[in-house]
C-alpha cells in the first residue's frame, strides 16, 4: 500500500470518530460543534480522495500512450554547423609574419558575410511578444530578405574561385551557418506551436554566434597581411 493509500486510510478513520463523537455529544452547542468537525473531516476526506483517483488515471494514461502518438510536435533538428579547423601546413617556423594569398572575391563574400552577420545578430525571435505589432510585421516582412541574402551568400562561398584560396574553405562553412540560421528565422514565423518557436529562436541563435567567432577569427587572419593574387 503506498504512503497516500494509507494517509487517506487514517482521514477515512478520523472522520469515523468525529462522527461517533457527534453522535455521543450532549447538548446542543456540543452536538452542534461536534457535527460541524465531522462534516469538514469528510469534505477533506472526498477532496483528497479525487485527487489521489485523478492522479493515477493521469499516471496511467502515461503510461499506456504509446510512443510516437504524442499531439505535439517534436521540435525542429538542430542545424548547428560546426566550422572545420583550418589546415595546419608542416612548413618550417618563420619569425616573418605569415601572409595569406586572397583575392578580391574572397574579401568581398567576406564583407557579404559581415553584413549579414551583424543583421542577424540584431534580432531575437525569442522577443517577439514584446514587440509592437509595426516591429513584429517589419521583422517578419524582411525574413525572405535575408533567407535570400543567406544563400546568395553560400552560393558565392561555393564557387571555384573562393574555395580553392586559402580561406575559402571556413568562409564556405560560415556562409553555411548563416544561411542555416535565415532558414530557422523563416521557420520560427512558420511554427505550429511554441515547442518549434523555441526550436528555431536556439538554432538560430547558435548558428549565428557559430559564425561570428569563426568570421572574427578569419577576419584576423586577412586584416593587415593581405596579399593580392596576381
Amino acid at each position: 500500500m503506498t504512503s497516500e493509500s494509507l494517509l487517506l486510510t487514517l482521514l477515512y478513520a478520523i472522520t469515523a470518530l468525529a462522527f461517533i463523537g457527534a453522535l455521543n455529544a450532549h447538548g446542543k452547542l456540543r452536538m452542534g460543534i461536534s457535527t460541524v468537525l465531522a462534516l469538514f473531516c469528510l469534505g477533506a476526506a472526498v477532496f483528497h480522495s479525487f485527487r489521489y483517483v485523478a492522479h493515477k488515471e493521469a499516471m496511467m494514461d502515461m503510461l499506456t500512450t504509446p510512443a510516437g502518438t504524442s499531439d505535439v510536435s517534436q521540435p525542429a533538428p538542430a542545424t548547428v554547423m560546426e566550422t572545420p579547423k583550418p589546415v595546419e601546413k608542416d612548413n618550417a617556423p618563420s619569425a616573418a609574419p605569415q601572409t595569406m594569398l586572397t583575392t578580391p572575391e574572397l574579401i568581398a563574400a567576406v564583407n557579404a558575410a559581415q553584413h549579414l552577420r551583424s543583421e542577424l545578430a540584431e534580432l531575437d525571435p525569442s522577443h517577439v511578444s514584446q514587440m509592437s505589432d509595426a516591429e513584429y510585421l517589419r521583422m517578419q516582412n524582411h525574413v525572405q530578405g535575408y533567407k535570400a541574402e543567406g544563400q546568395g551568400l553560400l552560393d558565392r562561398a561555393s564557387s571555384p574561385t573562393i574555395k580553392q584560396v586559402e580561406g575559402g574553405e571556413e568562409l564556405n562553412a560560415i556562409a553555411g551557418n548563416l544561411a542555416a540560421a535565415t532558414r530557422d528565422l523563416e521557420g520560427f514565423f512558420k511554427s505550429e506551436n511554441g515547442a518549434q518557436e523555441k526550436a528555431h529562436s536556439s538554432n538560430f541563435h547558435k548558428n549565428v554566434q557559430v559564425a561570428a567567432v569563426a568570421l572574427d577569427k578569419l577576419k584576423a587572419r586577412l586584416g593587415g597581411t593581405i596579399t593580392a593574387a596576381p
